[in-house]
């Protein structure tokens, strides 16, 4: 079926935040969250270390799985077979969270201490940069947000999502699990009012191939 002969249903755009809504609830904001609750707790907040890296980029696939497997899970009703059923879609995204989660540290470091980038060319760097890495890193699998570092950035407007000194790791990783979630929001609420229908993870693809019997279907969805 050609692009031209796929019929746009009228509520497309609810469908679209819907699966932002979930997406959101069950692992972006847990990314954040379990990325700084790691950096703060076992890294001790050291930026430039390969350890940092590392173990953030766990604690972002942690987040991940955890949250996917018990969001669905607790939307099934609580089946006992659901987690066995959400399983391979976490596994995958926790593979390629675990690559985007840490690369993530040393790219804002690229940006501030190498290149000199102010928020806004750290925030695209960062964002075009990692989501290629998670792509790549979850097709592997299958074979942003830099508001968060106040005393590295000279300003910007978020300052409500800055972690500071005193902050505890609760609150520092409340703040990350919030500023993770309210970039993805922004980014993907403007990709669903600009991009056409079919063409977001968000839209349905029964009407493209699947390549090699595979359902490539958005895993972010939970199918």
């Amino acid at each position: 079926m050609s692009d031209a002969e796929v019929a746009v249903p009228a509520n497309y755009l609810q469908t679209r935040f819907v699966g932002l809504f979930h997406a959101v609830a069950s692992k972006v904001f847990w990314a954040g969250f379990f990325w700084e609750l790691f950096g703060e707790c076992l890294a001790d907040n050291k930026y430039h270390t390969a350890k940092y890296a590392f173990l953030t980029g766990l604690g972002d696939s942690s987040g991940v799985v955890a949250g996917h497997l018990l969001y669905f899970t607790a939307l099934a009703g609580c089946s006992v077979d659901a987690p066995a059923q959400e399983w391979p879609a976490a596994r995958l995204l926790g593979t390629a969270s675990l690559a985007t989660g840490t690369c993530w540290q040393p790219l804002v470091n690229l940006c501030l201490d190498d290149f000199g980038f102010g928020f806004l060319l750290t925030f695209f760097f960062v964002g075009a940069v990692s989501g290629v890495v998670f792509f790549a890193a979850l097709r592997c699998g299958r074979l942003a947000f830099v508001a968060t570092t106040p005393t590295r950035l000279t300003s910007h407007d978020f300052s409500q999502f800055s972690v500071y000194s005193n902050d505890g790791p609760l609150l520092a990783s409340w703040k990350a699990g919030a500023s993770v979630a309210a970039g993805f929001l922004l980014v993907q609420a403007l990709q669903n009012l600009a991009v056409p229908y079919g063409y977001t993870w968000v839209d349905p693809v029964a009407h493209l191939p699947l390549k090699e019997g595979r359902d490539d279907r958005p895993l972010l969805r939970g199918e």
